[in-house]
């Protein structure tokens, strides 16, 4: 080992001079500065490199949001008529069940119950037949003429089962004549006529075919008349005044007596 100062000099004239062991390492001086930047290089067409392998899977990522419905497809063609297929057995006969025990008999205390609304009117039964003529009535009395004056007669007939002929007689003349249908209506009229005291003026109906005069509780028949003005000043007799009846010795006809004019059915 030199025993000579380390300074560059004196190491120099050692060499020189003489041959001694290698010395230790000198210490690493400071980084010196940083010297001016040099040109840019260029790469020749041969320095391109390879792609290298491609790298490991990354993580999944988070699941996207649901995306919007797609559009509807074409509707496919019809598909082939399937093969039919076999019958299938029949199943077995189900057991009876046991008979229920008898319930508790009801009981009813719907005493403060209001009435219910009235049902709506059923549809219009059929037509029933025919029933059979009924018996011949009592004669009614006819309205007989008190004094000598005009006098108004009306009607006012509920018809049903049968089709009604009726007139209105003034001593066995038609002073006019009514025909009706069957289907449940009315006939009604009026009419004015001069008589003479004891005159008589009824209602008659044609035959007993023609009988279609009907009255229920909510339907009825009328006739009645009124004195509209009498010939004389006098004051005309009450009620319980019984006249004097003509002598009538024609006989009821429809068509009234021979040779006297009628009105048309």
């Amino acid at each position: 080992r030199s025993p000579f100062s380390a300074s560059a000099h004196t190491v120099r004239a050692a060499w020189v001079f003489m041959t001694g062991d290698k010395g230790d390492g000198g210490l690493i001086g400071p980084a010196g500065p940083l010297g001016p930047q040099g040109e840019a290089g260029e790469c020749p067409a041969s320095c391109g490199g390879a792609l290298g392998p491609p790298g490991p899977q990354g993580v999944s990522g988070l699941t996207g949001a649901r995306g919007l419905p797609g559009v509807q497809g074409l509707i496919g063609s019809k598909g082939l008529k399937g093969e039919r297929g076999d019958e299938g057995k029949p199943g077995i006969p189900g057991l009876n069940g046991q008979k229920g025990s008898q319930g508790e008999q009801g009981g009813c205390e719907c005493t403060d119950g209001e009435d219910g609304a009235d049902g709506a009117v059923g549809e219009k039964g059929a037509k029933g037949e025919d029933g059979n003529p009924g018996d011949q009535g009592l004669d009614g009395r006819v309205y007989t003429a008190p004094v000598n004056g005009s006098y108004v007669f009306s009607f006012h007939l509920a018809v049903a089962g049968r089709v009604l002929k009726v007139g209105l007689f003034h001593n066995f003349s038609p002073s006019v004549r009514v025909t009706e249908g069957a289907d449940q209506s009315t006939a009604s009229h009026s009419v004015a006529l001069h008589l003479t005291q004891g005159d008589r003026v009824w209602l008659q109906v044609k035959d007993a075919t023609t009988n279609g005069m009907y009255t229920d509780g909510e339907r009825s028949s009328t006739f009645s008349g009124y004195l509209l003005h009498p010939d004389s000043c006098g004051t005309p007799r009450g009620k319980s005044f019984i006249p004097t009846m003509k002598e009538l010795q024609e006989e009821y006809s429809w068509e009234g007596p021979s040779g006297t004019a009628a009105p048309s059915p």
